[in-house]
C-alpha cells in the first residue's frame, strides 16, 4: 500500500496475563502503512470511530461483557461503532 493514505489502527493491549511489548507488532503495521495507536482495553468503554483496524494483542483474561459488546458493535459495523 506504498503511497497511499494510512489507516488507523488500534492495537489494543490490557487483557495480557503479563506485560506485553507491543514494539514489533507497532513496527510491523507502520512499515505496512497504518498509523498505530496503543491502547490499554482493560474496562473498554467505546473505539473511537477514528480507527480502521482493531488488533487484540496477546489476550490473555477473559472480556466482560461491555467490552464485548462493543468490539462486536466495531465488528458489526464495518469497523465503525
Amino acid at each position: 500500500m506504498a503511497g497511499g493514505k494510512a489507516r488507523k489502527l488500534a492495537l489494543l493491549t490490557g487483557h495480557s496475563s503479563q506485560e506485553t511489548d507491543t514494539s514489533s507488532y507497532e513496527e510491523f503495521f507502520k512499515n505496512n502503512n497504518f498509523e498505530v495507536a496503543v491502547i490499554d482495553d482493560q474496562n473498554l468503554t467505546s473505539i473511537p470511530d477514528e480507527y480502521d483496524v482493531v488488533a487484540i494483542v496477546a489476550p490473555g483474561i477473559d472480556f466482560q461483557q461491555p467490552e464485548l459488546t462493543e468490539l462486536t458493535k466495531f465488528l458489526e459495523n464495518g469497523g465503525k461503532r
